[in-house]
């Protein structure tokens, strides 16, 4: 997916008369080398889509005047503008649609890396849950991976008191549990759910047919360029820069999700 967002976020920029340049982040996943290779270009904005990024490493982009935006984390650094999905809201609403369709032993897929995203997830779930009197009922990690996700789902299958729906941090590890379940000769969706998150062009092919929660990636995108257009424009006339009030600050965007149905879901029962 993150392939995907990055073609689209170019493709937009080019289109606005923009340049890009892309600076891969190590297996680390600690994205500071790379931003700080990256600002060696003088770069008007730099856009972060992968790793971690650390406190000093923002700072710099602020001290040296150049626009960072984070796409899935958030930090506390004053003129960074994080742009995260509305994680709570799609896994509240995920529990809440596995719930009405009469599962009781929901179990979550998240992450090793104990992402900022996947955090959020787990919490919106685990809310849902207490509110009807339940717990998660099984919990492994992966990452974000289909291999990950097929390990991690054939441990709670194959326990004796095994799930009825999962609930996936990403596509690509509810891609796996889907093919889990085929290996044990569970029927999806009569016997299980699977939920993820992203709605990976993957997860429409016919031998998945995944219900998944997501954003078009050109949407993502055009939020992303906005930002980098909207902080960088030129004064007007009046001396003016067409920016927000509260572009000193730190500030949020999270975008809504929609909920694609597809096969690995039932339908809701009330």
């Amino acid at each position: 997916m993150i392939l995907l967002l990055i073609e689209a976020v170019t493709c937009k920029l080019a289109e606005l008369g923009k340049r890009v340049l892309l600076v891969p982040v190590p297996a680390t996943r600690v994205a500071d080398d790379s931003l700080l290779e990256a600002l060696s270009y003088q770069v008007e904005a730099a856009v972060v889509f992968a790793g971690t990024v650390g406190q000093q490493a923002a700072e710099r982009c602020t001290r040296i005047g150049t626009r960072l935006i984070l796409f899935g984390r958030v930090v506390d650094v004053p003129d960074t503008c994080c742009i995260i999905y509305d994680n709570v809201a799609a896994a509240q609403a995920a529990g809440r649609y596995l719930l009405r369709s009469g599962h009781r032993k929901i179990a979550y897929i998240g992450t090793r890396h104990n992402a900022f995203s996947d955090r959020e997830r787990h919490a919106g779930l685990s809310h849902v849950l207490h509110e009807a009197g339940l717990e998660i009922h099984a919990f492994e990690k992966g990452d974000y991976g289909h291999d990950s996700g097929y390990q991690a789902a054939l441990k709670m299958l194959g326990s004796m008191n095994p799930p009825d729906a999962i609930f996936s941090s990403n596509d690509g590890m509810a891609l796996g549990a889907i093919d889990a379940a085929r290996a044990l000769g569970i029927r999806i969706p009569n016997d299980l759910a699977v939920i993820g998150i992203d709605n990976n062009p993957m997860g429409d092919w016919a031998a998945y047919r995944l219900t998944s929660w997501g954003l078009p990636a050109d949407d993502i995108a055009k939020v992303i360029a906005d930002e980098i257009i909207h902080k960088t424009a030129p004064e007007n006339n009046d001396g003016d820069t067409d920016v927000d009030a509260t572009a000193n600050h730190p500030r949020t965007i999270r975008l809504p999700l929609t909920l694609t149905l597809r096969e690995t879901t039932r339908r809701m029962t009330s």
